[in-house]
């Protein structure tokens, strides 16, 4: 497979259930850290379901699918003008760099893929 989604589903009543939020991803080479991962090409929590935690699971079991695969890091980027996004992405360990690209490697990457629901 080329790609991989994960969506996150509310599980509240029958009248509340549904998707709330979605992550899709692709494996990738990194020549930075010489190693396999994954790139998440989107990251998408409904208004409604932000700062509950669901970008912070969905990118956590991002990074437990890299690391299944084989992958020890995870690479994504943010427009410019999202400040939200910017500080989401630091907050769960990522590095911003200038272009606006978040890395989570190492120590990072192994703590948040071991926290991730299965």
């Amino acid at each position: 497979a080329w790609g991989f989604l994960l969506v996150a589903v509310h599980g509240g009543d029958a009248a509340e259930a549904g998707p709330v939020g979605y992550a899709t991803g692709h494996a990738t080479y990194e020549t930075e850290f010489a190693a396999r991962g994954f790139y998440m090409g989107d990251l998408y929590v409904s208004p409604g379901h932000r700062r509950r935690g669901v970008g912070s699971a969905l990118v956590a079991a991002m990074a437990a699918e890299a690391q299944a695969r084989g992958g020890s890091f995870l690479w994504w980027t943010a427009l410019p003008g999202n400040a939200a996004a910017h500080r989401f992405y630091a907050a769960i360990g990522g590095d911003g760099e200038e272009v606006r690209a978040f890395a989570l490697a190492g120590v990072p990457f192994d703590s948040l893929a071991a926290g991730a629901a299965r």
